[in-house]
């Protein structure tokens, strides 16, 4: 533009024709040029957006959950640390994860900490008493725990509700605990815990069998090293089958009471 500015105004029709020419083209270069810088703004601008929105835990769960398959080790019918039908541990539990799900929230617990049910499943009957087939722990609004009672849902570790305690020790070789039950003095209940292996970026996990059909261990409080270091003698007084399997968190597995 500043070319045509400073040429002279005496010049041939041929050469004003050229200059007007090469004056058109180079407006409609600028012009595109300028709609590309454009383009790139709004384009650089829309990532920033992205970027700083998944700061935001929902919009984070949001997007990880678009990125599921039928594939993915959580959106399979097998509980296991990465979770069971497209729940993740840690994940916010909103209003739209329920209705996808089908679940419903249950009648113990508080705003703080709650249990959500599977409504078409039927209850597993023990002494009378129903209880849940599968329930999951809600704390502070992310998911925590997951528990069986059903023996026909999968678990990764094999191990079914109604296992003996030879089937648990086996799938668990190395570092399984034995702990007993804070209100049965007898040894009827009581649990093992299990320290999954971390994994980096990822939520340190548990899991408690809690085992019926024991019997009463001597010094049994003080035995505090895992079972595998237990003398054959020792081992030999556990005794039992699973009824309930839990995978959660330390903090949802270490609750005696849940949310009550």
């Amino acid at each position: 533009m500043s070319t045509l500015l400073t040429t002279p105004f005496k010049t041939t029709v041929k050469t004003t024709l050229k200059h007007i020419v090469a004056a058109t083209l180079m407006s409609s270069c600028l012009c595109i040029l300028s709609a590309c810088d454009a383009q790139k703004i709004t384009s650089a601008s829309t990532v920033g957006s992205n970027n700083i929105a998944q700061t935001t835990p929902e919009i984070i769960n949001r997007n990880s959950m678009q990125a599921e398959t039928s594939d993915a080790p959580f959106n399979t019918q097998t509980l296991s640390p990465s979770g069971y039908k497209g729940l993740h541990f840690g994940q916010t539990i909103t209003p739209e994860v329920l209705s996808r799900l089908g679940l419903i929230k249950g009648e113990h617990g508080y705003d703080e900490c709650y249990y959500l049910e599977d409504p078409t499943k039927a209850s597993v009957k023990r002494d009378d008493t129903d209880f849940e087939p599968i329930y999951y722990q809600v704390i502070d609004g992310k998911l925590a725990l997951i528990g069986l009672n059903a023996p026909d849902i999968n678990f990764y570790t094999g191990i079914r509700s109604g296992d003996k305690v030879d089937k648990i020790i086996s799938a668990h070789p190395n570092n399984l605990r034995y702990s007993m039950d804070k209100y049965d003095e007898t040894g009827d209940y009581y649990h093992f815990i299990y320290d999954i292996p971390a994994k980096a970026n990822t939520l340190s996990l548990q899991i408690k069998y809690t085992m019926r059909g024991g019997k009463k261990i001597a010094n049994a409080n003080s035995m505090t090293q895992p079972v595998d270091k237990w003398s054959a003698a020792q081992r030999a007084q556990l005794q039992g089958q699973v009824e309930t399997i839990e995978l959660g968190i330390p903090d949802a597995i270490m609750l005696v009471e849940g949310c009550s």
